[in-house]
């Protein structure tokens, strides 16, 4: 399965807008905020993609959550500076 940014994806019984997508020591990782009654709501999660098992896995190690929101900053500001 390939996520890109501005994606809707459905995880879990709802419904998610993709923000930014990052590879990380062979792991795809997926920042997503969720959608409510074609809204987004101020509800943020980073999940990693099994691919052996086809399923979402929500990342909730506090470490390594700050330290993947960390790369995602990154990651966005550069496409931004590259506009």
């Amino acid at each position: 399965m390939t996520f890109k940014r501005e994606q809707e994806i459905r995880i879990e019984e709802k419904n998610y807008y993709i923000i930014d997508v990052i590879e990380l020591e062979s792991q795809e990782y997926i920042y997503v905020q969720e959608i409510q009654n074609d809204e987004l709501v101020e509800n943020y999660k980073i999940y990693k993609y099994n691919k052996e098992l086809n399923m979402m896995e929500q990342v909730k190690d506090d470490a390594q959550a700050e330290k993947l929101l960390k790369l995602f900053i990154e990651n966005i500001n550069k496409d931004l500076g590259e506009e």
